[in-house]
């Protein structure tokens, strides 16, 4: 895997690092997209990634240990092994990255953690190549059944919890990627019906309604000034 494009410091690191896809038998790593790229401007059955947005906590008492999920392989998470040891060996981070490398940690504001003593905080996203996000899991998801969105749940659940427990305890992750990783936990009152984990997967983009008008980039861009404007939002429009 070559890191050619970059938007960010973090990725700008890892520009002429090669990570190679494959097991040392020749098979490819799981996450990897075998398909060949389409040519710029080719519609295909994919979206943007989905994920679950964690809720995580750094307050003792208040958290729950990361547990492997079921038919948990540890093998299963080398690109993300792969990832750690690139920035290492480029110096970006030499003993290893923190958690929030691979997600965004959004701690609650501090003025209820002053208030509180809690730190507890959502989780998502990432800088990295390698995050919370997998974008090679939700093909086909706008036309397809329950069963099958179902699924793919299940396997973004696999993939974010399977993650964070490699993250935290395997013995191929640096120590201060491990320790930063065990500072947290999942918090312990949220989700106390579905495992301290959300039961709702977050779907960024799936079906669009055909209406009177579809809103497009160039609506957002030219002219950026709207007449009969109904609403105000605000993010990039990438979503």
């Amino acid at each position: 895997v070559q890191i050619r494009e970059y938007s960010s410091e973090e990725s700008f690191a890892l520009q002429n690092i090669t990570i190679s896809p494959f097991h040392e038998n020749g098979t490819v790593l799981k996450y990897i997209d075998q398909e060949a790229l389409q040519p710029d401007g080719s519609g295909d059955d994919k979206l943007m990634s989905f994920e679950y947005f964690v809720c995580l906590s750094k307050t003792v008492g208040n958290q729950v240990a990361f547990a492997p999920p079921p038919g948990y392989n540890p093998d299963d998470f080398l690109l993300l092994l792969r990832q750690v040891e690139a920035l290492m060996k480029n110096g970006m981070y030499p003993a290893g990255p923190p958690l929030s490398y691979f997600g965004d940690v959004q701690c609650y504001d501090p003025i209820v953690a002053n208030r509180t003593d809690a730190v507890d905080c959502l989780f998502c996203c990432g800088r990295g190549p390698v995050n919370s996000d997998q974008p090679n899991l939700n093909k086909g998801w706008a036309t397809s059944s329950f069963a099958s969105r179902k699924k793919m749940a299940d396997e973004y659940k696999y993939y974010i919890k399977g993650s964070l427990f490699f993250l935290a305890n395997d013995s191929r992750i640096p120590d201060f990627t491990r320790r930063d990783t065990l500072r947290y936990g999942y918090c312990k009152d949220e989700y106390v019906d579905f495992g301290y984990f959300p039961p709702q997967l977050y779907v960024r983009i799936s079906n669009r309604l055909d209406g009177q008008k579809i809103l497009t980039q160039n609506n957002i861009v030219n002219p950026r000034i709207k007449e009969d404007s109904i609403a105000v939002a605000c993010w990039p429009f990438d979503q």
